[in-house]
């Protein structure tokens, strides 16, 4: 499975947080799936800090550093996922979700993440 972890998955795992459940750390740590990473989210962190998605301090280099080192692999952000946003403009989560949500869905990927609004919108989402 090609899964994106949302930001505050991404921070969880680069702490090894309890916000991370079972199923989160099989699906993770399963060598049969693919794991990504978004742009965006290196963004979001380096915006609001990892302390706002219940993490530690984070340098977002080292971050980014660390996940491409460990095998994820990063999806930019591009024009297309930008205007794919749009079909998302009624679910209350901030702009950063709105687009992991328009990438993953333009890509093929599951999006792996925590958010109420997300995970009820269902459809592309792995819900922890």
């Amino acid at each position: 499975m090609k899964i994106l972890l949302d930001t505050p998955v991404l921070v969880w795992v680069a702490a090894d947080s309890v916000h991370l459940d079972d199923k989160a750390r099989r699906l993770i740590l399963d060598e049969g799936n693919e794991l990504y990473f978004s742009a965006a989210s290196i963004w979001e962190i380096g915006l609001r800090g990892a302390a706002s998605f219940d993490g530690p301090p984070v340098d977002v280099r080292m971050l980014r550093r660390g996940l491409l080192d460990a095998g994820y692999r990063e999806v930019p952000v591009r024009s297309e996922h930008a205007m794919a946003v749009q079909e998302f403009e009624d679910l209350p989560v901030d702009s950063f979700a709105r687009l992991l949500l328009a990438q993953a869905r333009y890509e093929g990927l599951m999006l792996m993440s925590a958010k109420p609004g997300l995970i009820a919108h269902k459809a592309g989402i792995l819900p922890i």
